[in-house]
């Protein structure tokens, strides 16, 4: 057995662990399922230690915290322009309004305001 192990190895010029087996009588099967677990394991990256979590989920948490207070900001400047532009548009309209009341009381020949026809009109 060891020999046609020898001949498999040199003919894949494999350099890595060998494990004889036999499924049947369970021999080697431990061996082999351990060395499995063992380098599964070295794959695995290493796992943070409890601070280092803490840590992270701290950073973490601030970094939301600060992006919902820019967001906020963000949003009250908006409200703030959009309130600064609404009372520019209510300016705008209460000065043509105003405009248009001069015209029409113009037009009308009540220029002084009062209800008396103009000095022209009258006899």
């Amino acid at each position: 057995m060891a020999e046609v192990r020898e001949r498999l190895v040199q003919a894949l010029d494999w350099q890595g662990p060998v494990f004889e087996i036999s499924a049947i009588a369970g021999q080697g099967c431990r061996e082999l399922c351990y060395a499995i677990w063992d380098y599964l394991e070295s794959l695995r990256p290493p796992r943070p230690s409890i601070r280092m979590c803490a840590s992270t989920a701290m950073q973490k948490c601030q970094m939301v915290v600060q992006t919902r207070e820019v967001a906020m900001w963000t949003c009250q400047s908006a409200m703030q322009k959009r309130k600064a532009a609404m009372w520019a548009r209510q300016k705008a309209i209460r000065k043509r309004e105003a405009a248009m009341r001069k015209r029409q009381t113009f037009l009308s020949g009540n220029a002084e305001g009062t209800d008396r026809a103009p000095a022209h009109d009258r006899v």
